[in-house]
């Protein structure tokens, strides 16, 4: 059995552990003090990194010297220090903030860092891509969409499931209307084991459901009071239509089921859903 090394902590790395036999996690601080001992494994091993700076700080990016390090610096360190020999096949955790990162309104000030972490993630994808390639190394790229489950405690959904049953405040942004695909970490998971265990070749792939939701449409059918919702009336700028493009990775994985919003949210009746329109794009109206 490879065994798998999970670079990163958090809700995925830690889901991940438990499904992957022969796993461990690791800090990136933590894997690169251990890296010369790994370096000696006999036989091969698969990497999946999940180490970024983290999604709900994209607000707080007050040093950049520090966001820097966090996000390709430390990756580089990462590939820099890794023997290309030992390694089976790497899995990149990649997100779908990539496809609102290039666009034509250059000039326009972008103050919420969205851009800046979307920017970087490509450059990411970019580097390991890169080592890969030159070490004939497969690499699967996973664009994760909107993650939530289990011990998440920072997804949008889990923060409405919260108001749902403790009558807290939550704000929402540009009226709710844009569209999100939400996926539940468990399904992640269950398809990061699959490629581990099936696919040879590097590819790029949409983690998702290909179906999104308006968060106006969850909060309409769960009946939420108004005073618990606070609608800001500074719209930022944001893709208006972020769902994922999974056909590829369902075509290899067939009889997949997914979990539901719904089911999530203990909600009765049915969301409605709308479909990949075949592009992400930002919405600057």
């Amino acid at each position: 059995m490879i065994k798998t090394y999970i670079i990163g902590s958090g809700n995925l790395s830690l889901n991940l552990k438990k499904k992957i036999k022969f796993s461990q996690i690791y800090s990136t601080k933590n894997f690169l003090k251990k890296i010369s001992v790994i370096n000696k494994n006999k036989s091969k091993i698969n990497i999946i990194i999940n180490s970024f700076f983290s999604s709900r700080k994209i607000h707080e990016i007050n040093t950049y010297s520090d966001f820097v390090i966090r996000t390709v610096f430390n990756i580089s360190k990462i590939l820099d220090s890794l023997k290309p020999k030992i390694i089976n096949k790497i899995i990149y955790t990649s997100s779908s903030s990539v496809y609102g990162s290039i666009n034509s309104q250059f000039l326009n000030v972008e103050d919420n860092n969205r851009e800046v972490y979307a920017a970087f993630k490509i450059s990411a994808e970019c580097l390991i891509k890169n080592f890969c390639k030159k070490n004939k190394i497969p690499i699967i790229i996973c664009r994760v969409f909107n993650l939530y489950g289990n011990k998440d405690d920072f997804s949008i959904l889990q923060a409405i499931k919260k108001v749902k049953k403790t009558s807290k405040k939550i704000k929402i942004f540009n009226k709710g209307l844009s569209v999100r695909d939400y996926i539940h970490v468990e399904d992640v998971v269950k398809i990061y084991s699959y490629i581990l265990k099936n696919i040879h070749n590097s590819n790029y792939f949409d983690i998702g459901t290909g179906k999104g939701l308006t968060l106006f449409e969850i909060i309409k059918k769960l009946n939420l009071k108004d005073k618990n919702i606070i609608f800001e009336k500074k719209k930022i700028r944001e893709i208006k239509y972020s769902v994922a493009r999974n056909h590829n990775i369902l075509k290899k994985i067939p009889n997949l089921k997914l979990k539901s919003v719904e089911e999530f949210l203990d909600i009765s009746e049915k969301l409605q859903y709308k479909k990949n329109l075949g592009q992400n794009y930002i919405d600057y109206s």
